[in-house]
């Protein structure tokens, strides 16, 4: 791969990565009662684990090493753990709507919704009794939509990558 593709498929990643853990601890330092959901550790740790392979990426630029079918194992591995992130974020969202538009299915959910919630007490959620409760819900809920989005663009970003590298040995250099 080119040195100045590399550098830009290194910087997307570098970029959607930090946005990624960033997101992902702000959501998680939102969490107030009872345990943390998993999928929001495990998003965090595909965030850095993601930050570190566009660093061991832009390596290998000059680590021969890293080059070839060790890259390539690297940045497939990394999109299947974004892959698998994106979905089951995805999934948890369950197809709430980050809006107060007046339904109440809706508000329901984005009540009921554990990534949102800030944690269970007996049958109550902590953000249903806070005072601007509303807003913190509509706010992490959008921050979770945004966190999945951004690791579906991180698995692009990977599979053009792959797509580059696969190129460059099928060509032998």
């Amino acid at each position: 791969m080119s040195t100045l593709v590399n550098f830009a498929v290194r910087a997307a990643q570098i970029a959607f990565a930090a946005v990624v853990t960033g997101l992902s601890i702000s959501i998680s330092q939102g969490h107030h009662w009872g345990g943390l959901p998993f999928i929001l550790g495990y998003v965090s740790f595909v965030g850095c684990v993601t930050l570190l392979g566009a660093f061991a990426g832009l390596a290998a630029t000059w680590v021969e090493l890293l080059q070839g079918t060790i890259g390539m194992l690297v940045d497939a591995i990394i999109l299947v753990f974004n892959l698998a992130g994106g979905v089951v974020l995805a999934i948890k969202i369950n197809g709430v709507k980050c809006a107060d538009d007046g339904n109440t299915d809706n508000a329901i959910k984005l009540v009921t919704n554990g990534l949102f919630n800030g944690g269970w007490k007996g049958k109550e959620s902590y953000y249903a009794t806070q005072p601007d409760g509303d807003k913190t819900l509509l706010s992490l809920c959008k921050k979770n939509q945004a966190d999945a989005a951004f690791l579906f663009l991180t698995v692009v970003v990977l599979l053009v990558s792959l797509a580059m590298g696969f190129l460059r040995m099928k060509k032998g250099y």
